[in-house]
């Protein structure tokens, strides 16, 4: 090959690694929760810089919770919401058991759709009301 094929080949996987990491990493994820006691637990989890349809899963103690559907990315920003309050399940949230955080610590995922595959995820210490 000559010089100048293997400089525009060069160019061409570099461009394509760029777009592709784009498009499959999270420039941020953040995960709160917060916990009253054994009356309510909440977490949210938060991703920005992304895009295509995503799944998010929660964990704390041993156990565990996802979300059944897809949310597509808007403006690059996804986020979900787990929570035990009835008026918050009401409005969109995941469904949480009311003593579903322990230690004031959770864990939350973020997954993408189609594939699931492992986007980012990250550890929150759980704000005590």
């Amino acid at each position: 090959m000559t010089v100048n094929k293997l400089v525009g080949l060069f160019f061409a996987v570099l461009m394509l690694n760029l777009t592709g990491l784009n498009n499959g990493f999270a420039a941020s994820v953040t995960a709160r929760c917060e916990v009253t006691g054994t009356t309510r637990s909440r977490v949210t989890v938060t991703g920005t810089g992304l895009s295509g349809g995503f799944y998010a899963t929660t964990i704390s103690g041993n156990r565990g919770y996802f979300t059944p559907s897809k949310v597509t990315a808007a403006n690059g920003v996804v986020s979900f919401i787990f929570d035990s309050n009835a008026a918050a399940i009401r409005a969109g949230a995941k469904a949480l058991p009311a003593n579903f955080i322990k230690n004031r610590s959770a864990i939350g995922y973020l997954r993408r759709a189609g594939s699931h595959v492992f986007v980012a995820g990250v550890r929150a210490t759980c704000i005590a009301k």
